[in-house]
Parts: C-alpha cells; sequence; structure tokens
C-alpha cells in the first residue's frame, strides 16, 4: 500500500502545495490546479472587501484559552478576514495558553469562545465560562465559526474568511467607518 506523508499546513501556500501534492498522487493534477484557482479567484474577492485602515483584533478562545499566534492557518484567515490575532498582537507564534489578564491586555475587538470540546467535564473547558469571559463575550462583538472551516487547511476555509469580513465591516460600521483605538 502506498503511503504519502504531508505536512500539517500553516498558510494558504502550505494548503495549496499540499493540494497540488494530493492531485498528483491521486492523478488529478489539472483538477487540482482548478481547486487552487477557483480558492486564489475567491480569496481575492473576498479580500478586497475587507474595509482598510488598522486591523482590529480576534480573539478564538479555546479549551484552556489556547489561542492563534502567528505562523498558524487560524491566524492566515484572521489576517485574511480583516483581524489581526491576540497572537498578533501580543507577537508569539504557535499556539499559546494565554492566561486572562494578557487576553483582556489585548483589549479584543471580536470574540469567539466555540470550540468542539466546550462541552467535556474538565477543569480546562470550564475555563471558558470564567466570570471574565462570559463579561467580555456579553460587551464585545462575537463570532461562532465552525471548526470544519478552520480545524483543516481546506478551500472551505473560505466560509470563515467570509464570516470574518462580514463582522470586521459591522465592527467598522458601528464605529464610523474606522477602526478606532489603534493599537
Amino acid at each position: 500500500v502506498r503511503v504519502e506523508l504531508f505536512m500539517a499546513e500553516n498558510s494558504f501556500a502550505d494548503m495549496r502545495t499540499n493540494i497540488r501534492k494530493l492531485a498528483a498522487v491521486v492523478g488529478e493534477s489539472e483538477r487540482g490546479e482548478r481547486l487552487i484557482a477557483d480558492f486564489d479567484r475567491d480569496l481575492a474577492r473576498l479580500r478586497a472587501q475587507v474595509p482598510s485602515g488598522q486591523m482590529p483584533v480576534y480573539a478564538d478562545i479555546g479549551v484552556n484559552h489556547v489561542m492563534a499566534g502567528k505562523d498558524t492557518f487560524a491566524a492566515e484567515i484572521a489576517n485574511a478576514g480583516g483581524f489581526r490575532t491576540v497572537g498578533d498582537v501580543q507577537n508569539f507564534s504557535g499556539y499559546q495558553t494565554v492566561p486572562l489578564e494578557r487576553l483582556l491586555a489585548a483589549k479584543p475587538d471580536l470574540v469567539s469562545n466555540t470550540t468542539g470540546y466546550d462541552d467535556a467535564p474538565s477543569l480546562s473547558t470550564q475555563a471558558l465560562n470564567h466570570p471574565l469571559i462570559r463579561k467580555l463575550i456579553a460587551h464585545t462583538a462575537s463570532i461562532d465559526i465552525p471548526s470544519r472551516y478552520t480545524d483543516c487547511a481546506t478551500p472551505e476555509s473560505l466560509k470563515a474568511i467570509a464570516l470574518l469580513v462580514e463582522a470586521r465591516r459591522k465592527i467598522d460600521a458601528a464605529r464610523g467607518g474606522s477602526t478606532r483605538g489603534v493599537r
């Protein structure tokens, strides 16, 4: 049995590489190139809809307060949708547990704490219900992006980007067309 190893994707470029590799393995190189061309066209269309100006901060709060930093596929999606991640603001790469104090210091403009693991009986999932997290969510724009759009690097990530672009437009409109509070 032939086995192929695919590296995890941390960017759209990595995703394109893996699509090309898979397409070649299954003898569908043309189809893979069409898929990439369609993705790139739709990505450009979405990026063109992102309002100009300072990118607001998006906090996607995972179990144990794990959040995406630079050099992650999650950050690539957030950036394409017009947002910086908490990791972008706090200058870390990869995924890290972010203490509540650092999360609040990042002053997120958009938050999400929906995860496929938020109902498991553990202390790490209970952290998602911390009173400060609840208060942050109550006083900040929030979004629910299904994990199937962000967990794996596929063209489905365009759906997450579209949701973020719409959230960005709403945030900018609520602020009179500009993102205040440059951080």
